[in-house]
């Protein structure tokens, strides 16, 4: 019987590392997708009273979230795209802009193929992902409550626990979508008011733009400024564009990485400011774009599960000395008192 104990704990051991293996290239999608079930229940429940049904109020929050999640991507990428087209027609008409091209075409065709195969494997992965995040925000939003009972029936922590850890995960979860959000949206207004002072054209419409820019991954809101920088430099606004380059760069791209940490704290997340941002930026660096989620979850969870072992030794002690304080306070209740007369 204890062999196989034993046998049981090793095969344990190695499935649960396997399953880590396995899902940690999504890993960041799966903790979204929890998340997102958990926030969107009060929609849920009052499309459910609507509609007269949890599955299809549920398919349509859904819907609804993934058209918030890529309408961004899909207008950041067309404005640039155009913008990018435009500044090739322009440089076509132009004696240094065509030999420039022509250069340019020579020396890059190895480099436009490896271009292409990296967007291609990233567009595959993306669709994979916001199919995964589809799925797994439908289940948690249809099946959430149930699937984590059915999970706490199989872990041996006590409810009580499992609640501590479930507070601490999903509070990091409002943390760190109330300050994405609220970072966009300072950005989008920095950025609004630094092209309003260059007098850029169509001020605002570029401001908003750059707010749904500050969700796209990697660029943010660079995939906006930088392109109207280059059409000022293009229209002979050199000294404006170099100011926005240099802006666009110190202003609207430190809004980033000073306020998204603060603005996580705002979010109700308990942890210190600094400790948000060094787990950002660490989980950046160790998982990619996915450690942003990653990297916060990770310490918060493991801060809780350090006051829950503090918690439990503590009781472990108090147990263990009530017993000797009962001695030391008099006889023991089973034994006679010694005031009383036989």
């Amino acid at each position: 019987m204890g062999g196989e104990r034993r046998w049981l704990r090793v095969m344990l051991v190695v499935c649960v590392f396997a399953t880590a293996v396995v899902a940690l290239p999504w890993a960041g999608v799966i903790v979204l997708a929890a998340w997102f079930g958990r926030l969107a229940r009060p929609a849920l429940d009052v499309t459910a009273r609507v509609l007269g049904g949890r599955r299809g109020a549920a398919a349509l929050v859904t819907l609804l979230a993934l058209l918030v999640v890529v309408t961004p991507v899909v207008i950041v990428v067309t404005v640039s795209t155009a913008t990018a087209l435009d500044l090739l027609q322009r440089l076509q008409h132009t004696d240094f802009g065509g030999q420039m091209l022509d250069e340019v075409g020579r020396s890059a065709k190895d480099g436009a193929v490896r271009a292409a195969q990296e967007i291609g494997r990233g567009t595959t992965r993306l669709m994979l992902g916001l199919a995964l995040f589809v799925v797994g925000a439908y289940t948690c939003l249809v099946d959430g409550d149930r699937a984590w009972a059915w999970m706490g029936d199989r872990v041996p922590l006590r409810p009580s626990v499992r609640a501590r850890l479930a507070s601490a995960f999903h509070e990091c979860g409002s943390g760190l979508l109330v300050g994405l959000m609220l970072t966009a949206l300072l950005q989008g207004t920095v950025a609004t008011g630094v092209y309003l002072a260059l007098g850029v054209p169509h001020a605002v419409v570029l401001g908003g733009l750059t707010f749904l820019g500050a969700f796209v991954p990697l660029i943010g809101t660079a995939s906006v400024w930088v392109p109207v920088a280059i059409g000022l430099f293009l229209a002979g606004r050199q000294g404006a564009a170099l100011l926005l380059v240099v802006l666009g760069v110190l202003v609207i791209g430190t809004v980033d990485n000073l306020m998204r940490p603060y603005f996580a704290r705002f979010g109700k997340l308990d942890l210190p400011m600094w400790i948000v941002a060094l787990s950002m930026f660490g989980g950046l660096n160790l998982f990619g774009f996915q450690g942003i989620v990653l990297g916060p979850v990770i310490v918060r969870l493991t801060i809780e599960l350090l006051a829950l072992v503090r918690e439990s030794e503590v009781d472990v002690v108090a147990a263990t000395e009530e017993p000797e304080a009962g001695l030391e306070g008099g006889p023991h209740p089973s034994e006679p008192d010694a005031h009383v007369p036989h």
